[in-house]
Formats: structure tokens, C-alpha cells, sequence
């Protein structure tokens, strides 16, 4: 139930237009649900160009974090273009900054 109410929270926010950044720190201390450490979705913004396909927005995400020396495993990927884009992954190096 933790992982539909997240999703139902965030399709919720992108349906209103409002976007959230919250600190891991400040969620870990006030969460009302459980979590499970180093895995996160993460919505992605797909670009209103001609050609362009929502898969080049998970790859320009995952291109990003490998840039950066991210390591991470990816558990499921979001294709819903219109309702919701983006990616459910686990870091695999907990203290990633």
C-alpha cells in the first residue's frame, strides 16, 4: 500500500501543477509511512519536440546519474506519457550526495 499511496501523492501533484522538493533528512524524521532506504521514483520531464520519445528522457536521467559516478539499480520504468513518466531505482551507494 506505501508504494500506491506515493504514486497516487505524486500523480495527485502533477495533476495540480505543484511540484514539492522535500530533504531526505526532513522525510526520514516526520514520514508517516514506511520507506525503504536508497530507493526512490523519480518523475521525469518529457520535452514537446517533434520526434522526441519519453524513453530519451529515462536515458538522459540515467546518462546524468552516471555522470555523476551514481550507481543504482532500476526496479521498474513509468512510460505513461500524459499520466506519468519516470523511473522507481535503488542507489546502491547510500551516501551519494
Amino acid at each position: 500500500m506505501g508504494l500506491a499511496y506515493l504514486i497516487f501523492a505524486l500523480l495527485l501533484l502533477s495533476a495540480t501543477g505543484g511540484h514539492a522538493v522535500i530533504p531526505i533528512k526532513d522525510v526520514e524524521k516526520h514520514a508517516a509511512r514506511p520507506f525503504v532506504e536508497n530507493r526512490y521514483i523519480v518523475e521525469l520531464e518529457t520535452i514537446s519536440i517533434d520526434g522526441f520519445q519519453p524513453k530519451t528522457a529515462h536515458k538522459r536521467f540515467y546518462d546524468s546519474l552516471e555522470s555523476r559516478e551514481v550507481t543504482f539499480d532500476v526496479s521498474k520504468e513509468f512510460d505513461s506519457p500524459g499520466i506519468f513518466i519516470g523511473v522507481s531505482l535503488t542507489l546502491k551507494d547510500p551516501d551519494v550526495q
